[in-house]
């Protein structure tokens, strides 16, 4: 399960919340004592997670996204446009000869067409429900709440 802490910018009344983190990926590659502090140049990253707990506005809460649910996102943002890319080319590569190309420039212009094809799909499906409702991260516990005291620790990668 991947987790991350964040501050709820807005809550909804449909049971989600827009929530902003820090982008991890910045710091992970730091060095102990002089790292680049690419996280102090305040990029954030604003998510819609599911608020199964109604936290509030303000609130620094953790939000968690299976893993199962993490490999299926990438596998569709990453890899599916890919593999229609390839297909395409090979497909592209041995028919060729029938619309008169050489085999490069069917691999080439098919393989075009593939990538497109694959980039459209999964455009696709990030509007569909499925992914709408099954790929998002959910708020699961308030750290701190926005009424009360205030949040000792904001959310950070910088130590």
């Amino acid at each position: 399960m991947t987790e991350q802490i964040g501050i709820i910018r807005e809550n909804h009344s449909e049971g989600w919340a827009i929530v902003v983190t820090d982008r991890k990926g910045a710091c992970e590659g730091c060095h102990p004592g002089g790292g680049c502090h690419a996280c102090l140049s305040g990029a954030k990253l604003e998510s819609r997670a599911a608020n199964p707990i109604k936290a509030q506005a303000g609130d620094v809460v953790k939000i968690s996204l299976p893993t199962s649910d993490l490999l299926k996102g990438a596998f569709i943002l990453y890899l599916m446009p890919v593999a229609f890319l390839i297909v395409a080319a090979l497909l592209g590569e041995r028919f060729a000869g029938w619309a008169g190309l050489s085999e490069t420039t069917g691999a080439v212009l098919t393989g075009v067409v593939g990538l497109a094809s694959g980039v459209g799909l999964v455009m696709f499906l990030d509007r569909t429900r499925y992914v709408r409702q099954h790929m998002i991260p959910t708020i699961t516990a308030v750290m701190t709440p926005a009424l009360g005291q205030p949040a000792t620790k904001q959310p950070s990668c910088c130590r």
